[in-house]
């Protein structure tokens, strides 16, 4: 996915949550450390990324079943 300009970007809504302060203090400091300019911007991230992943993985799971389909029914074989 490319960036997004000014005028594309969609629109932000709050959503508000509950995390132990440890949780906190560890997303303050990446904040701290200039991973992320922001605590927002760190979350928004970190769940993009594990949403990217799990979608990268449900893509390949699917794949490796049209694979194995593909094996075992191939050719001359009916379902």
């Amino acid at each position: 996915m490319g960036e997004k300009t000014k005028g594309e970007r969609e629109k932000m809504i709050i959503v508000c949550a509950h995390m132990p302060k440890s949780l906190v203090e560890k997303l303050d400091e990446l904040v701290k450390q200039g991973e992320f300019p922001s605590r927002s911007e760190a979350i928004r991230e970190i769940i993009k990324d594990f949403l990217e992943e799990e979608g990268a993985e449900e893509e390949e799971e699917e794949r490796g079943w049209e694979e194995l389909e593909q094996e075992f029914l191939g050719e001359g074989w009916e379902e």
